[in-house]
């Protein structure tokens, strides 16, 4: 693969060979609404929703032409497979990127087994499921996505299971992580919910196993852990459980998804504040822009006021990044936009 590729580059060529794969082999077997099915899920799940969320802001970028050319190499092979199915929206696509001659003309790509890495797709499907799992509880809770959360804790999974950089750019997760050393975290059964499997007395007994358990234990075995009474094993899975956390910050939720515990923390320190707000400037900025038709390179004076204060109480390497981004210099101006955080 070539070097300038993030995870998402490879990914998706890696999805989209797979997928090739699945097309060819059932086109063979006269299959052709299970190929059709194949190609649909691609351009709509791995392609419109994952990769162009996570690659948008590259390919856009002036200094970025790898992620624009990923997907213009893997829109260009969609049109010579779509022309099977939907030949003159495939001939449209086709006309735009090529320019000339004809799709009909043309010879289906060939499949690059080279290029498919199923470790990597297990790993951004089981990045994918942590970040829905994420999102359910930010919907539940209330907290926008443009909210920073400060840190995650992921209980079921490790680091070499998912995409750290997925998670983050997708639930603006400021950082992962997989150790719970300084957690105050406690588990209980759940009888309630063993009561629809065992009865009281085999519910003691697993109360009274359980308790023999250290931390770490229960934790290596959340999703499947076996308990050896009397010559019976019992097996318990994290729907079985209860969490207790003394940190009043943290918060635990089953992901249901995943198959892991995540825990949460909503806190709102000054670090996750200031960098809200930044985000909050530049979106905003950008914005403007936007409404007065400015080009990427047009220069702008800027001036922003946090709680009626000139930059407000964020530290000079913030400010800098504002005037980067939204390639500006501090000069005082006509108000133009205000704005609220919550």
């Amino acid at each position: 693969f070539n070097t300038s590729y993030k995870s998402e580059d490879a990914w998706i060529i890696s999805r989209w060979n797979s997928t090739k794969k699945d097309i060819t082999e059932n086109m063979e077997k006269f299959r052709v609404d299970i190929a059709l099915n194949h190609l649909i899920d691609f351009i709509e799940n791995d392609l419109s929703r994952t990769y162009v969320k996570l690659a948008k802001p590259r390919i856009f970028d002036e200094n970025d032409e790898t992620a624009a050319f990923v997907f213009k190499d893997i829109m260009f092979e969609i049109s010579k497979y779509s022309a099977i199915f939907i030949p003159f929206i495939a001939e449209y696509i086709y006309s735009v990127l090529k320019k000339r001659g004809s799709v009909m003309l043309e010879d289906l790509p060939n499949v690059e087994d080279v290029k498919i890495n199923k470790l990597l797709e297990d790993k951004m499907n089981n990045s994918l499921k942590i970040v829905q799992d994420i999102m359910s509880f930010r919907d539940s809770s209330k907290i926008p996505v443009k909210r920073p959360i400060r840190n995650v804790i992921i209980i079921g999974k490790k680091d070499e299971d998912i995409i750290q950089s997925v998670i983050n750019d997708i639930t603006n997760i400021m950082q992962i992580s997989f150790d719970i050393t300084n957690i105050d975290i406690s588990f209980e059964i759940n009888a309630t919910k063993l009561k629809t499997r065992y009865n009281d007395e085999e519910i003691s007994k697993i109360v009274g196993k359980f308790l023999e358990l250290t931390k770490e234990t229960i934790i290596r075995n959340i999703n499947n852990l076996k308990l050896d009474i009397d010559g019976k094993v019992y097996t318990l899975n994290r729907d079985d459980f209860k969490i207790k956390i003394g940190n009043s910050n943290m918060e635990a939720i089953n992901g249901n998804a995943s198959g892991t515990i995540i825990l949460i923390d909503k806190n709102i320190d000054n670090e996750v504040l200031n960098l809200w707000i930044k985000r909050e400037i530049i979106r905003a900025v950008q914005d403007i822009r936007k409404q007065f038709n400015m080009k990427r390179d047009d220069k702008i004076g800027l001036e922003f006021l946090i709680n009626n204060k000139i930059n407000g109480d964020l530290d000079e390497v913030s400010i800098n990044n504002i005037y980067s981004k939204t390639n500006s210099v501090h000069k005082k101006g006509k108000l133009l936009k205000i704005q609220t955080l919550i």
